[in-house]
């Protein structure tokens, strides 16, 4: 089984959580319209807006809600400088990494887990490929990154760029944390000392050391051989600064069945 996490941006740091929501739909389908159906789904938001239960190409999905104050930003937030990250980013990584353990306190070791941000897609053979292999994690380096207007480009290096790209042992992103008091109740802080600093905002709130992390404790991963995941920076509710972009290459009909858009 794979297990796909989103967290949710929280309501009081983007600009219309309706807009997040319809986003987070149509991640969802893209999500949901996978080939092979021993998936799950898992989103963690500090409000439901929405379940989609009248949206028959989403199914498998959880949804669970949490109370937890949202991370300060500051007032020019979108503005993509260095002052900016170094404050946006420990703050959002720590609120995505609780959110993340609070789901994987839901998950079954054997399984397989991708974490997905709420706004990009993924490829419909994506289940099917970890379900063929026979490594600990895996890794999308090589995607797509996509723009207004239906345009895009390729991108490598995928996975130092967009949260969606790695796929681990439920198991492995276990063994550093501590769930005897983690359940759906728990309040942040008593996640927050579930584990390490360094690995809930490196590791698991993060997406760009992973690779390296999992490497140095031993254990065997490789790449995903095709363009797998799609990163969406076509909208105003980005916070990394590449919002609203628009490239030379357009998005074709069969990429757009590929990916569920």
């Amino acid at each position: 089984m794979v297990t796909f996490i989103i967290c949710v941006k929280h309501y009081k740091n983007c600009h219309s959580y309706n807009d997040i929501w319809h986003l987070l739909e149509n991640t969802l389908v893209s999500v949901c319209g996978q080939l092979d159906d021993r998936f799950e789904v898992i989103v963690v938001s500090n409000k439901t807006l929405n379940t989609f239960s009248d949206n028959k190409k989403i199914k498998n999905v959880k949804f669970i809600e949490v109370n937890w104050p949202a991370p300060s930003l500051p007032n020019n937030w979108q503005i993509n400088t260095q002052v900016t990250k170094s404050i946006v980013r420990p703050q959002v990584r720590l609120d995505k990494g609780t959110k993340y353990i609070l789901a994987l306190s839901e998950v079954d070791d054997d399984n397989y887990v991708m974490i997905v941000d709420a706004d990009d897609f993924i490829h419909r053979d994506l289940v099917r490929t970890i379900h063929n292999s026979n490594k600990d994690f895996l890794r999308i380096n090589k995607g797509i990154q996509m723009g207004i207007d239906d345009s895009f480009k390729h991108i490598d290096n995928f996975d130092k760029k967009c949260g969606t790209c790695n796929i681990t042992k439920a198991s492995i992103l276990k063994e550093q944390i501590n769930f005897k008091n983690v359940n759906l109740s728990s309040s942040q802080n008593t996640i927050i000392r579930s584990t390490q600093k360094f690995y809930l905002i490196k590791v698991i709130g993060s997406h760009v050391f992973s690779w390296k992390y999992f490497n140095y404790k031993g254990y065997e991963g490789e790449d995903i051989d095709f363009r797998a995941a799609i990163y969406n920076c076509s909208h105003n509710e980005q916070l990394s600064g590449k919002a609203n972009l628009k490239y030379s290459q357009k998005i074709s009909k069969s990429m757009k069945l590929h990916f569920n858009i």
